[in-house]
């Protein structure tokens, strides 16, 4: 149970939302990630650390910029964006808290009603 915020949503606030449950963020910058830690939030999930077929043409910040950004904020942050199950040890070696994607849900769940 929680609130889920995009970027934009991050952005335009000045403090953490009144919620029952985990207020996180997705962010795709490290201004967002700062934005992010400085209202507390439980986590953030940074994307896309990959090319994905959800978002095709967004530029994916690969490994290395996402484990500089990681490093630089004291938020717990997720992979997301591109990535599979068998990332997850380098997603963890970057200093990630865990993995997430639609498409990763997808594969793992087909016969999910949300699909």
């Amino acid at each position: 149970e929680g609130v889920h915020l995009t970027s934009s949503d991050l952005t335009g606030l000045s403090k953490r939302p009144e919620a029952s449950g985990f207020v996180a963020a997705s962010c795709h910058n490290l201004q967002e990630l700062r934005k992010a830690e400085e209202l507390s939030l439980d986590f953030a999930v940074l994307s896309p650390v990959k090319e994905t077929s959800s978002h095709p043409g967004a530029d994916s910040l690969g490994w290395q910029q996402f484990a500089e950004w990681v490093e630089q904020v004291n938020i717990p942050v997720f992979a997301l964006g591109g990535v599979a199950p068998q990332d997850f040890e380098q997603a963890i070696s970057c200093g990630a808290q865990g993995i997430s994607g639609i498409s990763l849900y997808k594969l793992m769940f087909p016969n999910n009603y949300l699909w």
